[in-house]
């Protein structure tokens, strides 16, 4: 039996007690989280989502279509299943079994022998067990948020008491790395709502330890962060959290980027890897990049540019090498900075980037003069090609 109870797992219980399912056998995994006798003919207004409802079937024994409407409301307000006795049914309405059916909303027959308080007590101490269990479980949770908080900050006086915490929560021991797992903003609401952010922690966690990884997760707005230990080969961390990936999108139906930080010795480090993983998801969804798993330690690159980007300094060094080149191009349709990114990526050699291009030599040749008119550059020399071509890797990352 996990943290939440199902109806299937109710089903076992009252299966020891002679109770079977007749219907519904595809909603077996509806969530239970309270259960209620009714004899009552209307009980609309006492449906919650997650009820389980016993009766002994008395007031509906003689009226098919009543029977037929309860069935229709308890699925209509995602209640998790009915049970009843049918000792004062002649002949229990084969419609209603079908009908439940259709629905795939669970049906179960009691034994009609057996009293209900051998039914409902097992019933509410399980239901207790899983709530005490919850209730353990949002703690830890609330407990690792704030420590994952505290040390971003970081908003400690002595390292003793914050490794003291550490162990306490049983987080893995440093080496560890650390991954975010992120969904956009809006699809993130919806979720929270359902609670299904919740769901995919415990699918994370169970992901870590079919690898034999010991992790914590914690729930961060529109993300998972992930810490978890170290892996026998680095590059395996980016199939384990490819195959997450594709669960999650399963699941939500939302497009899921990750990024993996570089191994941390010391838990102190957690606010750089964090950036890290930040990072990597930025720099994975760049054109020329475009891949949904990124790991830092192959882009590192790439971060490096992005972060040189950001400054003023930068901006204007690439406004200097390449905005007459971006102008002429936008006033005259042509294809100037495409011919010197060919240029570029063939290390200098005209005819391979021509070739690439699908240019004639003249073309190529009328290209790279207007361009060194332009920059003011010899594309002859080294120096200046390395000048304009960091100018245009700069560029990407603005």
């Amino acid at each position: 039996m996990g943290i939440d109870l199902t109806v299937l797992d109710v089903l076992t219980i009252m299966e020891a007690r002679g109770a079977r399912l007749v219907a519904g056998s595809n909603g077996t995994s509806r969530l239970v989280h309270y259960f209620d006798m009714i004899e009552h003919p209307d009980v609309k207004p006492w449906i919650r989502k997650g009820i389980l409802f016993i009766t002994t079937g008395y007031v509906f024994r003689n009226d098919k279509e009543a029977l037929l409407e309860l069935i229709h409301n308890l699925h209509l307000k995602e209640a998790a299943a009915l049970a009843i006795k049918t000792r004062f049914f002649d002949d229990f309405p084969q419609e209603a079994i079908d009908y439940a059916e259709k629905l795939d909303f669970p049906l179960i027959f009691l034994d009609n022998s057996t009293s209900f308080i051998d039914i409902t007590y097992p019933i509410m101490e399980a239901l207790m067990n899983t709530k005490n269990e919850k209730e353990d479980g949002q703690e830890r949770n609330m407990l690792n948020n704030q420590l994952f908080f505290d040390l971003m900050v970081p908003r400690y006086d002595n390292w003793k008491e914050m490794e003291y915490r550490i162990n306490a929560l049983h987080w893995p021991l440093p080496p560890v790395y650390v991954a975010a797992i992120r969904i956009d903003s809006g699809h993130a609401e919806k979720l929270a709502a359902g609670e299904q952010m919740a769901q995919i922690c415990k699918m994370i966690h169970k992901q870590m330890r079919m690898k034999d990884l010991h992790a914590v997760v914690i729930l961060k707005n529109n993300e998972w962060v992930c810490i978890f230990s170290e892996l026998e080969e680095p590059l395996r961390s980016v199939e384990l959290f490819t195959e997450i990936k594709k669960r999650i999108e399963e699941w939500i139906k939302a497009v899921v980027h990750i990024g993996i930080s570089m191994k941390i010795a010391d838990y102190r480090n957690i606010p750089d890897a964090y950036t890290d993983v930040q990072d990597a998801i930025s720099i994975g969804k760049s054109p020329k990049i475009n891949q949904y798993v990124t790991d830092i330690e192959t882009v590192r690159f790439e971060q490096v540019m992005m972060h040189m980007g950001k400054v003023s300094f930068s901006q204007r060094y690439v406004s200097d090498n390449l905005a007459r080149l971006e102008q002429y191009d936008l006033d005259n349709n042509s294809n100037l900075l495409e011919t010197l990114e060919a240029l570029i990526r063939n290390m200098g050699r005209r005819k391979s980037a021509a070739a690439q291009l699908y240019l004639h030599r003249n073309t190529m040749a009328y290209r790279i003069k207007k361009i060194e008119q332009l920059t003011r550059a010899d594309l002859s020399n080294g120096d200046d090609l390395m000048r304009l071509g960091f100018a245009l890797r700069l560029k990407d990352y603005l």
